[in-house]
């Protein structure tokens, strides 16, 4: 590959790292050869003089591009690649850079490892077509350290690989927390950024396009579950350009936070969430026409990962013809508000554009569905879809303004566009003739409603009805308590001049009369339920 002269990045001394003193050495690193050894040993031999240093700052000439078999980088060393950067030469099949010892440290659990170090102002290219190995194009085991303005492109593998301790211990001089910004990756075949510490890093400014080439990669992954990246701030991040990934990101470490970001592209779901105490805010989701009529949203959990507790989701969900969120395996004390929206021009269904699976009622969920008129398959608390409003725009909208409903989608209690309530609550109760409804011709009774609301209709025999109980109501589901009144209201002057009253229990009521009924007569009697 020949050497060539690239454009000078703006700023390219805007960032002088936190960690080195004002007065620190300056390494200078000379133009390139052309020779893949020679420029490769050039490059070393600076970042080593700026580390035996203890600190220092190595700069490469202003925008040129230095194919090299790999290079490291160890404590308190800033690499400036000054608008140029850093090609990894042909079928040389190694990282192109990474911190000093990372095999040996990746594949422990220590504390060790370089820190207080910078990578700034330039480029990395893993020049993937030339290479049949796929170690990630920067693979990081190290603490403290920043990464800014920086392009990350071409890789066989993963784009950028970090990795830190499990322990969270504050170690001299400067702690271990990390900072990732104006990062850009694209183009690689593994995951764009594999995350698995230092934890309580921050990372803000990412775009990761086009990489993830198989259905197993994932352009943002935090695949560790042992407490490496726990805490981490993840703001400002965009997913797209679908390669063939099931998922754009995910998440399988505790307590971390992802605010304002965009996930696209991907083929089962835009996000899978595998651990708890998980915090989206802010979030956009879509698959960007890849099988948009299975493709989900979220998942939260899968068949290892289930019982999910203690997450907080704000997100918009678009165009995810196989649901909005699959709540299959979330477990209990989540909170979740989403508005989710399909927009193809297909009719869509609770399933294929609101949620699927089965939330407990241990949760908090409020998602806004499509068309405004879907209701969850399941009790949960502040469970409220679509129809739920406080202002009306357009007059023609006669939909119910509330619109309550049980476990099983059955509708309770609504409030139509006119502001009546209704109350549409459980089975309809049974009824039973009364002792003194008589005997003779076709004695008999009937009920229509709910146990809170309804009608009884009362048909006395030919002979033998007298005053006292004419009807023997029975709640489809017994009240707590003996309700505090049940009122009921004769439907005409017969069934009034009867002198109705009723006695309660918890498990229902019967209509009595004070007067004598007459034979062979009909008498109608509204009711309401009022519980204790």
């Amino acid at each position: 590959m020949a050497t060539k002269r690239l454009p000078t990045l703006d700023g390219g001394d805007r960032i002088l790292s936190q960690f080195l003193p004002e007065s620190v050495a300056t390494v200078a690193v000379p133009p390139p050869v052309g020779n893949v050894a020679a420029d490769t040993a050039t490059v070393q031999d600076a970042l080593d003089a700026a580390a035996t240093g203890g600190a220092g700052r190595v700069v490469l000439s202003a925008g040129w591009d230095y194919e090299i078999a790999g290079v490291t980088i160890d404590t308190g060393v800033v690499l400036d690649l000054n608008g140029g950067g850093l090609t990894l030469a042909d079928n040389t099949d190694a990282y192109l850079l990474s911190t000093v010892n990372y095999d040996t440290l990746a594949a422990g659990d220590t504390t060790g490892g370089a820190r207080d170090w910078a990578v700034i102002n330039g480029y990395l290219d893993g020049n993937k077509a030339a290479q049949s190995g796929t170690k990630p194009v920067f693979a990081i085991y190290g603490r403290r350290y920043i990464l800014n303005r920086l392009l990350i492109r071409n890789g066989k593998g993963h784009g950028l690989a970090t990795k830190w301790s499990t322990t969270s211990p504050f170690l001299s001089p400067n702690g271990f927390e990390s900072f990732i910004t104006d990062v850009y990756i694209h183009s690689c075949d593994g995951d764009g950024l594999r995350f698995e510490g230092p934890h309580d890093t921050y990372v803000q400014n990412l775009f990761v396009v086009k990489c993830s080439a198989t259905a197993s990669a994932v352009p943002v992954n935090l695949p560790d579950a042992t407490g490496r990246a726990n805490g981490s701030n993840f703001d400002k991040f965009h997913v797209y350009g679908g390669n063939g990934y099931n998922y754009g990101l995910v998440v399988n470490t505790s307590g971390t936070k992802f605010t304002n970001f965009v996930v696209e592209g991907s083929q089962v779901a835009q996000c899978l969430i595998q651990a708890s105490q998980v915090q989206f805010d802010a979030a956009h989701l879509y698959p960007g026409g890849i099988a948009t009529a299975t493709v989900k949203g979220i998942q939260v959990g899968d068949s290892t990962h289930t019982a999910l507790n203690g997450l907080w989701i704000n997100a918009k969900v678009e165009n995810c013809g196989g649901g909005g969120f699959d709540f299959t395996y979330m477990g209990d004390h989540n909170w979740v508000r989403a508005h989710i929206y399909y927009y193809t021009g297909t009719t869509p269904t609770l399933a294929t554009a609101g949620f699927v699976g089965t939330p407990t009622n241990l949760n908090s969920i409020q998602l806004y569905v499509a068309d405004n008129t879907f209701v969850p398959t399941t009790q949960c608390l502040n469970a409220i879809v679509g129809p739920s409003k406080i202002l009306r725009t357009a007059a023609a909208d006669t939909r119910d303004l509330v619109d309550v409903r049980d476990q099983a989608g059955t509708a309770m209690y609504t409030v139509d566009y006119k502001g009546r309530p209704r109350s549409k609550a459980g089975a309809t109760p049974t009824v039973a003739n009364g002792a003194q409804i008589g005997t003779g011709g076709s004695p008999g009774t009937a009920i229509s409603g709910t146990d809170h609301a309804g009608m009884v209709t009362v048909t006395t025999g030919s002979s033998g009805a007298a005053a006292g109980q004419l009807a023997a109501v029975t709640f489809s589901t017994a009240f707590g308590a003996t309700p505090r009144a049940v009122v009921i209201t004769p439907k005409d002057a017969g069934g009034a001049a009867l002198q109705p009253f009723v006695t309660t229990a918890a498990s229902g009521f019967s209509i009595r009369c004070a007067g004598v009924p007459v034979a062979s007569t009909t008498y109608t009697f509204d009711y309401i339920v009022i519980g204790s």
